[in-house]
């Protein structure tokens, strides 16, 4: 995979009944819906695993002009369930700069018409509840970008998780 690299990343699609392991694959077809989606995955030891209920629904999301999934660093985990996306920007840990350790899971049906998830701080970790729904326009950030010190200079704002529960809407 061209927009994959590192060692040991896994990027996997479940289907009801099958599983796509994307990164050792012989699926000539998913491999080249992955090469053409907005997909880059830099680090080591990074697992992606998305939930679809059809071969189909896996390609219009991957290949939709919405979708974008960013994961710079080593150890992070992103879980996505059943969505229906309408447009939207998904980013994974580290946008524009490396992030460890951290951990995204969404739901089943969750509806995501303009959402962008940003977790830039190691560890940090974003959870949103099955059948929620996310407008437009929304941004989700475990972090502020930037550090504040105490008059020592030791850091004293830490990224913080961000759980959002089921039935959920954010407008």
């Amino acid at each position: 995979m061209e927009n994959i690299t590192g060692q040991n990343n896994e990027f996997t699609l479940i289907f009801p009944h099958n599983r796509i392991d994307c990164t050792s694959s012989q699926n000539d077809k998913f491999n080249k819906i992955i090469n053409q989606a907005n997909i880059t995955i830099t680090g080591n030891n990074n697992r992606i695993s998305m939930y679809f209920d059809t071969e189909e629904s896996a390609e219009e999301l991957l290949l939709s002009n919405g979708f974008l999934l960013i994961v710079k660093g080593d150890n992070n985990i992103v879980n996505m369930g059943t969505i229906i996306l309408r447009y939207s920007t998904i980013l994974g840990a580290g946008v524009s700069r490396t992030a460890n350790n951290c951990r995204i899971d969404i739901g089943n049906r969750v509806v995501i018409n303009g959402v962008t998830l940003y977790l830039q701080e190691d560890d940090s970790y974003v959870s949103i509840g099955d059948d929620s729904q996310l407008s437009w326009g929304i941004d989700i950030w475990c972090t502020d970008a930037h550090t504040i010190t105490d008059l020592k200079g030791e850091p004293i704002n830490f990224a913080k998780c961000i759980e959002i529960g089921k039935h959920v809407w954010i407008g």
